[in-house]
């Protein structure tokens, strides 16, 4: 392969160049490789096993013609093995102008991949080469089966002790740790970062599939301010962060306070953010028990079970009947057999034309097939349906939502377009073939995350985990009135079937069949806060999910200032599939007010 790496020594080459040898001197490099024009660098791949969420390759393109710009599009693997349910292909594109670089993140959902190397395509034609790449585990199934076999995978900073806490936990648990794969739940992954934070990841996918990470006090003051939001929207999507030492400017991180074992930890979305200034080197074994066993595994626990496809749709279903119209398809299959056979032999007696059955057999099979495929389609329709039941956290302190929750699909025909998802949405198939049966998947990220063949097959329900965190600027708008009322106008953008608000005093007031953007006033509920409250983190915690949004007590979702609203569509999650007849979705929103509702009223 040519591996020349001279550029023209151009201010952005110059640029270029200079971040190539930051890059190089950090150790984070895999190296340069040159396809005609363009040069390719990693610039980080993932390198312990993880069991859920996304593992992130990244990627720096350049294009070194100084007048001609290129459409770069990388397909990984190159060579394809495997069995089971297993990704086959992972593309994205990008256009790439004259002497200018880009920077390219591929994303692997926790489905495995077998093979080696990148496939490049320059404005459409495969270069004879391969971009030099292996790919770990991520997504191996054998820790999903039972909830067992699945070891923790741990993100460290620089700026942390691998050694400390190597040695901590695997005190802890009486078994080594290390920073490769283990066999057991018992021990920890621990990948150590050496990466300067200007070049980790800005997207949250990035770090989905780690349990935990863990920084230092002076790694939150210096890092980017697009790499901490990445990270604060994986603590509000259930992630857990741990930074130690005491970390002065850290008010947006603080929320309620829950007891774990000798950790003080803020409660943020569906995550947690524990800032601890106990030296590690002074934890005794119990702290680190606690860690290991009641912090980092919550992180994963909707992710280690995965079922089939029929108990899924049990358990949640998005079709009521799955069987084949036997009935009407026999009948079909009967009137076929006598109008080409007997009624067809004794009409052409009667018209002695027996040489006609020639082109009257093969004329009757084709209407008999497509009689077939009619009423098969009829029965059904060529329409899909989508069944979803998610949960949202709407912060009107900072605009952010995080969004958990379940979607299916099922389609008469396999989809063409197959699923579409933002780039922000992490989606994990809860039904996993590891070994026997299973087929290819692909995924397509240059415009959102097309899951494209695979995913969605025909007649076959198809059961998703979802996982999403946006600014969105959407909200219940709560005020009281000259009258004393407390009046609401929805802002949500769907209809609310019913809306509970609890007051800083904890009583709670109800309204219910608010319509988009209209204003309705609540009544008192006749109840008032009690000491059934649910936890949010719990509620993330809950095995997969499925069936654990129910408000049967809705009370206990509400805290003081906060409103919990019922909705009976898809607020936060986006409909992926195109040309549905039916969507069974239903929401639940909690919206945390900005500061009291008496003072934002006088304001």
């Amino acid at each position: 392969m040519n591996r020349d790496i001279r550029m023209p020594m151009t201010p952005k080459n110059l640029f270029m160049m200079v971040l190539f040898l930051s890059v190089l001197a950090s150790g984070l490099c895999y190296g340069i490789e040159r396809f005609d024009d363009i040069s390719i660098m990693t610039i980080s791949a993932p390198s312990v096993a993880s069991y859920h969420g996304y593992a992130e390759w990244s990627f720096m393109i350049t294009n070194n013609s100084p007048k001609k710009t290129h459409r770069v599009t990388l397909v990984m693997p190159d060579r394809v093995h495997g069995y089971g349910d297993h990704v086959s292909s992972i593309s994205r594109t990008v256009n790439v102008g004259p002497l200018a670089s880009a920077k390219m993140s591929m994303f692997q959902p926790a489905v495995r991949m077998n093979g080696s190397n990148v496939k490049v395509y320059i404005d459409g034609s495969r270069h004879e080469d391969a971009l030099n790449a292996g790919f770990g585990n991520h997504g191996s199934n054998s820790g999903r089966y039972g909830g067992s076999g699945a070891p923790a995978a741990v993100l460290l900073s620089k700026n942390v002790s691998f050694d400390d806490f190597a040695k901590g936990t695997s005190t802890a648990s009486g078994k080594s740790s290390s920073s490769r794969r283990s066999s057991t739940a018992d021990q920890i992954s621990y990948q150590r970062s050496e990466m300067a934070f200007s070049e980790w990841s800005t997207d949250w996918l990035g770090y989905s599939r780690y349990d935990g990470i863990v920084l230092t006090d002076g790694d939150m003051e210096r890092m980017p301010v697009t790499v901490k939001n990445a990270i604060y929207d994986y603590v509000q999507c259930g992630g857990t962060l741990l930074v130690l030492g005491d970390w002065a400017d850290s008010a947006r991180w603080r929320g309620n306070i829950t007891r774990i074992g000798s950790f003080d930890a803020n409660q943020k979305g569906f995550g947690l953010c524990i800032i601890e200034d106990t030296e590690t080197k002074n934890w005794n074994k119990k702290k680190w028990n606690k860690l290991r066993t009641s912090i980092w595994t919550q992180t994963a626990a909707p992710f280690m079970n995965t079922t089939s496809v029929k108990r899924a749709n049990e358990r949640f279903p998005v079709v009521s009947d799955l069987d084949i119209p036997a009935k009407g398809l026999l009948l079909l299959v009967v009137l076929f057999a006598v109008a080409m056979g007997p009624a067809n032999l004794y009409v052409l007696s009667k018209m002695k034309r027996h040489i006609w059955l020639l082109w009257t057999v093969p004329a009757i099979s084709i209407i008999g097939s497509v009689a077939v495929f009619a009423y098969a389609t009829l029965a059904e329709g060529w329409a899909g349906t989508r069944r979803s039941e998610t949960i949202t956290i709407l912060d009107e302190n900072n605009h952010k939502a995080a969004t958990i929750g379940v979607c299916a699909f099922y389609s008469p025909l396999t989809p063409k377009g197959g699923l579409l998802f933002d780039y922000g949405t992490e989606v994990s198939a809860l039904s996993i073939q590891s070994y026997r049966g299973g087929r290819p998947r692909s995924l397509e990220l240059t415009n959102g995350q097309k899951f494209a063949t695979g995913w969605v097959r025909a007649r076959v329900p198809a059961h998703f985990l979802v996982r999403k965190s946006e600014t969105r600027r959407e909200r219940v708008k709560l005020s009281i009135g000259e009258d004393g009322q407390i009046a609401a106008v929805n802002g949500l953008g769907g209809h609310i079937k019913t809306l509970w608000y609890m007051d800083a005093d904890g009583m709670i007031f109800k309204a219910e069949n608010i319509a988009a953007g209209l204003r309705a006033t609540l009544s008192p509920s006749g109840s008032q806060e009690n000491g059934k409250k649910k936890k949010l983190r719990k509620v993330y915690a809950a095995k997969n999910w499925i069936g654990k949004f129910a408000l049967n007590d809705p009370i206990s979702f509400l805290r003081r200032n906060t409103y919990v609203a019922e909705v009976n569509e898809s607020l936060f999650i986006e409909q992926a599939l195109d040309n549905i007849k039916s969507d069974n979705s239903r929401s639940i929103v909690i919206g945390l007010l900005k500061g009291d509702l008496d003072a934002r009223s006088g304001s």
